[in-house]
């Protein structure tokens, strides 16, 4: 199979495009593709292109993916970068479509600095690529829970939660840092978002297992 590659641009057939740097780069340097061999090109909006490398790069051909018609989203209050990162990178994997990044009370860091976020936004791209997926989410950068969009179908990881009911709607799980949510967080996640209190496991998980137990059962 083919190695895939983000060019973050329409893809037209018959175009001869310029990777970004990195790209190329790994194209020579690591995967020590030959003239004439093919690759595959995304740019993240579902267009998939076979494409002959040959010190440019040609497009061959090109389709078209279909977007899920369920949308799935978490809501994850701010951890640890280590294990935000890991989020962001499984969770893409698995088919999250949306993140919604905001600071709780309880989080150590209360915003992600620009080179932060350029880093999630490059493990994004790697984890498109790997999943073979054709999508790329999008991040939303939130000042604080009151910023989450009020028209969501919110899911909160809750002890006194029920259980996890596969539906067809679209939906958005909201997820702790570290320490969890004090109870006027969970309050307003209930009161103000409507959102329904789900147990995930009888013991107590980590935010981070938390989130990806959270994907799986989105994605089901």
């Amino acid at each position: 199979m083919p190695h895939r590659y983000f060019y973050p641009h329409p893809l037209n057939l018959n175009e001869i495009i310029n990777l970004p740097k990195e790209e190329l780069k790994h194209i020579k340097k690591v995967m020590r593709t030959k003239a004439g061999e093919k690759i595959e090109v995304i740019n993240g909006k579902g267009d998939l292109a076979t494409c002959i490398y040959d010190d440019e790069v040609t497009v061959e051909n090109v389709s078209q993916g279909q977007r899920p018609s369920r949308h799935k989203s978490l809501a994850l209050a701010l951890t640890e970068p280590k294990n935000l990162e890991l989020v962001i990178e499984k969770a893409t994997e698995l088919g999250i479509q949306t993140f919604y990044i905001f600071p709780s009370q309880k989080s150590k860091l209360k915003e992600l600095f620009p080179s932060k976020q350029e880093r999630l936004n490059k493990i994004l791209i790697s984890a498109l690529k790997q999943s073979k997926r054709l999508f790329l989410p999008k991040i939303h950068y939130l000042t604080s829970k009151e910023n989450l969009p009020k028209e969501e179908n919110y899911l909160l990881a809750d002890f006194h939660g029920t259980t996890f009911t596969k539906t067809s709607s679209s939906q958005t799980f909201i997820i702790g840092p570290e320490s969890g949510f004090t109870p006027e967080e969970i309050k307003f996640f209930k009161d103000s978002l409507n959102a329904q209190g789900i147990l995930l496991s009888d013991g107590v998980l980590r935010a981070e297992t938390a989130a990806l137990h959270a994907s799986v059962l989105l994605t089901l």
